[in-house]
């Protein structure tokens, strides 16, 4: 998704495959999809979404999440990402498996030729409109 990022001065989207055991979610591929892109959002192509599913559960994973980039801006996530996410968690969340929204900003802060990323799960509380639960990393 990295790389991904890297190719497009635009926002790019796509999907995660990977397992889940007992309590560790690997994500282990990350498959480009087709951005319907309006410039102020970034939404994926419903086609594209759909055979990257396919190329995901051929290759004997699950889709665990979801990435879309911020190239010009921190890796916060926007009201419609976290719309976005809560939607894409009720389509994919398995067997009480965590399903991941990820933020990259491929050039960091400051164009410092440094990716960030915003990794997130949507939990209950929030559906209720009470809260969320952010993961973050940083990756050398």
């Amino acid at each position: 998704m990295d790389i991904h990022a890297h190719l497009s001065g635009t926002e790019v989207i796509g999907l995660l495959g990977g397992c889940f055991n007992q309590s560790q979610l690997t994500i282990q591929t990350a498959v480009p999809c087709n951005s319907l892109s309006t410039g102020m959002q970034c939404e994926m192509d419903p086609v594209s979404q759909t055979e990257a599913c396919e190329a995901i559960i051929d290759s004997g994973l699950q889709v665990v999440g979801w990435y879309h980039s911020h190239p010009t801006f921190p890796p916060n996530p926007s009201v419609r990402d976290i719309e976005t996410q809560s939607q894409f968690q009720s389509w994919f969340v398995q067997g009480g498996a965590p399903f991941v929204g990820v933020i990259v900003n491929p050039y960091g802060r400051n164009f410092q030729n440094e990716s960030e990323f915003r990794f997130m799960i949507i939990c209950d509380q929030w559906l209720d409109g009470e809260m969320t639960s952010e993961y973050s990393i940083k990756v050398n």
